[in-house]
C-alpha cells in the first residue's frame, strides 16, 4: 500500500513482499467474496425478484406486483438508502460534501503497465488540496480507480456523464499533479459510476422495535475512506447470528431482549467505526496541508480505537459456531442485485426504452424534471380553457345579474347609465335570493359530477361522457342568451329562462368537469422514473409524479385563462348589457367540439371499467365488519380484507359469491379513502377561499368603483394564477428540487390552507373599514344616502384575491393530483368528482347561513372561517405529514386489470 501526496511525495508504503495476513486483515474482491457467500447457503435460501418497496405495521414487507408476507423478524441489510430503516425511523444519511466516480483499467499490466507498476498489486492512495486519486489492484488484474473532489459547492453532480466534458473536467482539477499519478486517468479506461459520500449521524441509533432490526449500511452508513463499514456489518452479521442461536436454545427469553442486547453492542461498534471513518474523511479531504498535517492525528486514531489491525501484533482467528437448528433463515433479494449491485431493470413506455430506473440513492440525490407529454394532453387543456371561459364568463355576472334591479337611465338591456356608480343589473332579487341562485347552481355543479364519474368509468367511458357534457352545456348558452334579450328583461320574464339555462349549465359541466382533468394526465404514458443525461451532462431523474405536477399546473393556469374571460363579460355588462355579456362565453365555448374532434385519434383513451364501485364498496363493508371502526383507513385495517389473508381464515366468498378481488385493490381502495378522508378537509377551505355566497361581490358594490364593474376586481384571481403559474413551475420548484427540498403535496396543502385563511382576514379588515367609511355607517350594502359607497376604493380587495389565487395553486391543485394518483384507473373520474363534491358540500354550507348575511353583520362571516381555517391547516398536517414520504402515483396491478376484464366478459 502506498499513501502520498499529489506530487508524489510518499508517506506510508508497505513492501511488495508484506504478506497481507501479517497484519491480520487479509484482503479479497468483493464481488468474490459475494459469489463464495452465496454459494455456501443452501439452494433457494434466497429468493431473487423481490425488491422491497415499503414496511408496514405488522411486520408485513410489500413487494413488485401486489405481493406482500409478514415475517416473525425483519432484519434490514437494504444497504444506505434502506426501506427497513425508513419505517423505523425519520433519520436520513446528509452529503458530507464529497463526490466523485469510480472505473477500472481493464487487465492493467497490458493495457497501462505504469498504473500497474505504480500500485505494485496493491492499493495506492493520493491526496491534497481536497482532492483524491485511489487505485486498487483486483483478483483479476484490473485496478479500480476512484476520484474525489470537494470543489463542486452546487448540487449537482460535479462529474459529467459525457466522457468528453469529464475528461476536460479532470484535466481543469487535477492539472497540477504529478504525471505518474495522471496515468491513472488515462483514456483507455472504462467509466462506471458517478457516486456522492453520504453518512448517517455519528452515534446514529434506531427506535427499539420488538421484531426489526438493522446489519450493515442500514446501520451505520459511513464514509468508506477508513474501510471500516463493510467489517463492522460482517460483525453485525456474525453476532446477530448468535445472539438469534441464544434465543433459540433459550438463552433470552424474548426476541425483543435478543435484539436489544444485539443492538446495545452494534451501537456502541458503529459509533467507534464512525468517527474513525468521519475523522480519516476530515483528514483526507478538509485537513490544510494534508497527507503532512493530517498523518500524526491519523496514525494516533488508529491507536486509539485499536480497529485497524495492521497497527498491531498478528492476532489469531475469531472461530465461531456455525448456524445451525431447525429454523432455515430466509433472505430476499432483487434480481437486480443478484445480476450486479448497481444494476437497475430498463423503463419503458411501451416498446419505446426511455432509460434505466433510479437506484435508491439515485431517487434520493439527483433532480427530479418533468418528463414528455403527447400533444394530445396539452390540447386537452385548451378544451378545459374553453370550457372554463365560457362557465366563468357567464357565472361571473351571474350575482349582479340576479341581485341588482335594470339600473336607472340604463339601456334596458342591464347596463349602467354612463358614469353611474350603480353595479349593472337585471333582475333585482336582492343580495340573499342573489346569493342561494349562485349557491344552488354551484351545488349542482358540483355535487352532479359525482353521476358524471360513475357513468364514465363503469357505463361509457370519459372521452365519451365528456362529448355528452359539451352538448348539455351547448345547449344552456343558447337559453342563456335568449333570456337576456333586452325586450325580454324589460318585461320581466327573465327569471324562468334564466333558471332553466342555469340548470342545464350546472348538468353539463356536473358531466364534462370530473373526467377532463384524469384524461388530460392520462396523456403522461411512462409510469416509472428513469434517468436521463442532460445536454450539460448533468444526470436527473425523469419523474412522472414532476411530469404530472407541471401538466397539472398547465391545466389549473389555463382554467384561470378561462376565468380571466369574466373581464370581458364584466365590461359587457358594464357598457352593453347581459346579452352580450352571455353571447361571448357561448361563442368561445364552440371551440370546444372542433378541438375534441381534431385530437380524437390521437387521445389516450380509457374504456369503461363495469362496476367496480361494487367491489370498493364490499372491500370497505367486509372491513368494517372485521375490525369495526377503529383505525379506519390505516393500512393494517384492511389488511384483513386482502385475500390472502382471507383465505387464512377459510374465507373465499362473500355472500354466497367468490372474492371478486386481488391483494393489490385493497391497498387501492385504501389509498383511495386516504385521499377522500383528505378532501373532507376542503369544505371550510373553499369557504375561506371564495367567501361565504356573494358576500365579497357585495362588499366590492359598497366600495368606491370610479365607473369600472364592481366584480371587475375578482378578476385578480385568475390572473394572479396565470402569472404564478409559470413561477411555480419554471422557477420555485425546480429551484426546491435542485436543492433536494421535499415539498409535497400535504405541505403543499397545508400552505394553501394558511393563504386562504389570511385571505379571509383581509377581507374582514376590509369590511371593517367599509363600515367605517359608507355614510350609510354599518348598513353599507343598500345605501342610498349621497353617493352609496364608501370612499374606499374597490382596488384595495386586491390582497384578498391574490391570496386566494395562491392557495389555489397549491391547495386545489395538489387536490387534482391526489385524487388523479391516489386512485385505482378505473375509479379516477369518480374520485376526482368527490373531489369536486367539496365545494357542493361548502356551497351547501354557505346556504344555510345566506340568511344571517345582511347588515350590520357582514364582517363575523369572514372571521368565522379564518380562525377555524387557520386550526384546521395545523390538524391537517400533523395528521398527514408522512404522506410526503410515500410514492403517490401506483399502477393497477395487472392481476386486477385481468380480473376486471373476465367480469366484463362473463
Amino acid at each position: 500500500m502506498l499513501l502520498c501526496d499529489k506530487n508524489l511525495t510518499r508517506y506510508l508504503k508497505f513492501a511488495k513482499g508484506v504478506s497481507d495476513n501479517s497484519r491480520g486483515s487479509p484482503e479479497i474482491d468483493r464481488m468474490v467474496l459475494r459469489q463464495l457467500l452465496l454459494d455456501s447457503l443452501p439452494q433457494d435460501t434466497i429468493r431473487w425478484g423481490h425488491k422491497l418497496l415499503s414496511v408496514s405495521d405488522g411486520n408485513v414487507l410489500h413487494f413488485p406486483q401486489g405481493i406482500e408476507q409478514g415475517f416473525d423478524l425483519v432484519v434490514g441489510a437494504d444497504g444506505a438508502w434502506s426501506r427497513i430503516r425508513r419505517f423505523l425511523t425519520p433519520v436520513r444519511p446528509s452529503f458530507c460534501g464529497v463526490e466523485g466516480y469510480a472505473f477500472t483499467i481493464p487487465d492493467a499490466a497490458q493495457t497501462a503497465p505504469k498504473v500497474s507498476e505504480l500500485v505494485n498489486r496493491g492499493s495506492l492512495y493520493a491526496y491534497s488540496d481536497g482532492k483524491a486519486l485511489m487505485g486498487q489492484q483486483l483478483g483479476d488484474g484490473s485496478i479500480q480507480v476512484s476520484v474525489y473532489t470537494t470543489e463542486s459547492q452546487d448540487d449537482d453532480a460535479v462529474f459529467s456523464a459525457d466522457d468528453e466534458c469529464r475528461r476536460h473536467q479532470i484535466a481543469r482539477q487535477f492539472r497540477d499533479w504529478a504525471p505518474e499519478l495522471l496515468e491513472l486517468l488515462a483514456p483507455t479506461s472504462e467509466y462506471e459510476m458517478t457516486r456522492r459520500i453520504y453518512t448517517l449521524p455519528v452515534g446514529f441509533q434506531w427506535p427499539a422495535h420488538p421484531a426489526i432490526t438493522l446489519v450493515g449500511d442500514a446501520a451505520h452508513l459511513m464514509p468508506p475512506f477508513a474501510g471500516e463499514g463493510v467489517n463492522l456489518g460482517f460483525e453485525d452479521a456474525m453476532n446477530l447470528s448468535d445472539a438469534i442461536r441464544g434465543f433459540i436454545d433459550g438463552g433470552y427469553s424474548t426476541l425483543n431482549e435478543t435484539l436489544r442486547m444485539y443492538e446495545k453492542d452494534a451501537f456502541q461498534r458503529a459509533r467507534r467505526g464512525q468517527e474513525l471513518s468521519v475523522g480519516v474523511m476530515q483528514d483526507m479531504f478538509f485537513t490544510p496541508g494534508a497527507p503532512r498535517a493530517s498523518i500524526e492525528r491519523w496514525m494516533i486514531r488508529h491507536v486509539r480505537y485499536r480497529i485497524h489491525p495492521w497497527a498491531f501484533p498478528p492476532q489469531d482467528p475469531i472461530e465461531s459456531n456455525s448456524f445451525s437448528g431447525d429454523k432455515k433463515a430466509v433472505f430476499t433479494v432483487s434480481d437486480e442485485e443478484k445480476a450486479s449491485p448497481s444494476t437497475t431493470e430498463p423503463v419503458y413506455d411501451g416498446d419505446q426504452y426511455l432509460g434505466q430506473a433510479p437506484t435508491e440513492e439515485e431517487l434520493y440525490t439527483l433532480r427530479k424534471v418533468a418528463g414528455p407529454v403527447s400533444g394530445s394532453g396539452y390540447w386537452l387543456c385548451t378544451v378545459e380553457f374553453a370550457e372554463r371561459a365560457s362557465y366563468y364568463g357567464c357565472t361571473w355576472v351571474f350575482q349582479n345579474f340576479i341581485q341588482y334591479p335594470l339600473p336607472p337611465g340604463g339601456n334596458g338591456a342591464g347596463a349602467s347609465a354612463p358614469g353611474s356608480e350603480k353595479p349593472a343589473g337585471a333582475l333585482g332579487q336582492g343580495l340573499q335570493v342573489s346569493s342561494a341562485l349562485t349557491l344552488l347552481f354551484k351545488f349542482l355543479a358540483y355535487c352532479i359530477p359525482i353521476f358524471g364519474g360513475w357513468l364514465a368509468d363503469t357505463k361509457l367511458g370519459r372521452y365519451k361522457t365528456i362529448c355528452i357534457g359539451v352538448v348539455i352545456c351547448g345547449v344552456s348558452h343558447v337559453i342563456m342568451v335568449v333570456g337576456a334579450i333586452p325586450s325580454i328583461l324589460q318585461a320581466g320574464h327573465g327569471m324562468a329562462p334564466f333558471i332553466v339555462s342555469l340548470m342545464i349549465l350546472a348538468l353539463g359541466a356536473g358531466i364534462f368537469k370530473p373526467n377532463i382533468s384524469p384524461t388530460v394526465m392520462e396523456q403522461v404514458t411512462f409510469k416509472h422514473p428513469y434517468i436521463k443525461t442532460l445536454k450539460s451532462g448533468e444526470r436527473v431523474i425523469v419523474h412522472p409524479e414532476t411530469t404530472i405536477q407541471r401538466l397539472t399546473l398547465t391545466f389549473y393556469a389555463l382554467i384561470n385563462v378561462g376565468a380571466f374571460f369574466g373581464l370581458a363579460t364584466s365590461y359587457a355588462a358594464k357598457r352593453v348589457g347581459y346579452w352580450l355579456a352571455f353571447l361571448l362565453p357561448g361563442i368561445i365555448y364552440f371551440l370546444m367540439p372542433i378541438i375534441l374532434a381534431l385530437v380524437y385519434k390521437k387521445t389516450i383513451k380509457t374504456p369503461p371499467q363495469g362496476n367496480i364501485l361494487g367491489d370498493t364498496l364490499r372491500v370497505i363493508k367486509l372491513a368494517i365488519q372485521q375490525n369495526g371502526f377503529r383505525k379506519f383507513g390505516s393500512e393494517a385495517y384492511f389488511d384483513s380484507v386482502k385475500p390472502s389473508e382471507l383465505a387464512r381464515k377459510g374465507i373465499a366468498s362473500y355472500k354466497g359469491k367468490p372474492i371478486s378481488w386481488n391483494d393489490g385493490f385493497v391497498d387501492d381502495v385504501r389509498r383511495t379513502l386516504v385521499a377522500c378522508q383528505i378532501f373532507l378537509f376542503y369544505p371550510l377551505y373553499y369557504l375561506n377561499n371564495g367567501g361565504i355566497g356573494s358576500i365579497t361581490n357585495s362588499q366590492a358594490g359598497s366600495m368606491t368603483t370610479k365607473g369600472a364593474p364592481n366584480d371587475l376586481v375578482s378578476n385578480f384571481n385568475p390572473l394572479t394564477i396565470i402569472i404564478a403559474s409559470p413561477i411555480l413551475n419554471y422557477g420555485l420548484y425546480p429551484l426546491l428540487r435542485k436543492h433536494r427540498i421535499e415539498f409535497g403535496p400535504i405541505k403543499r396543502i397545508t400552505l394553501g390552507f394558511i393563504l386562504a385563511a389570511l385571505s379571509c382576514v383581509v377581507g374582514a379588515l376590509l369590511q371593517w373599514r367599509v363600515y367605517e367609511t359608507s355614510p350609510c355607517g354599518y348598513y353599507a350594502t343598500e345605501c342610498d344616502i349621497g353617493s352609496g359607497v364608501s370612499p374606499l376604493s374597490v382596488w384595495a380587495q386586491i390582497p384578498m384575491y391574490v391570496l386566494q389565487a395562491l392557495s389555489e395553486l397549491f391547495a386545489v391543485v395538489s387536490g387534482y393530483e391526489l385524487s388523479f394518483s391516489r386512485s385505482p384507473k378505473s375509479m379516477r373520474a369518480l374520485v376526482v368528482a368527490l373531489f369536486l363534491f367539496m365545494s357542493a358540500v361548502s356551497s351547501a354550507i354557505s346556504q344555510a347561513v345566506v340568511p344571517a348575511l345582511a347588515d350590520p353583520h357582514l364582517i363575523w362571516p369572514f372571521v368565522g372561517t379564518a380562525v377555524p381555517g387557520v386550526i384546521l391547516a395545523g390538524v391537517f398536517y400533523w395528521m398527514y405529514r408522512d404522506l410526503d414520504k410515500e410514492t403517490f402515483l401506483r399502477e393497477d396491478s395487472d392481476s386486477q386489470q385481468e380480473i376486471l376484464s373476465e367480469k366484463d366478459k362473463s
